[in-house]
């Protein structure tokens, strides 16, 4: 995981790039959609700009999530 941030943060983006579990891209596929209970099981985080720093900031939230 470490590899592909820094890969993303090379390319020099200055904007929001969120980073996913690829297992939304399946449960999008059977279901049609995303719906709210399921889209912050599959939100790993985001990188985001950090003008005071002039550098990319990996952010997460550490959440449980339930098996319903």
């Amino acid at each position: 995981m470490r590899a592909v941030i820094a890969d993303i943060e090379a390319l020099g983006f200055k904007e929001r790039v969120e980073v996913w579990d690829w297992r939304v891209l399946e449960r999008i596929k059977r279901h049609g959609k995303l719906d709210e209970k399921y889209w912050w099981a599959h939100f790993v985080g985001a990188l985001i700009w950090n003008g005071e720093t002039d550098a990319a900031e990996f952010v997460w939230i550490l959440r449980a999530v339930s098996e319903d």
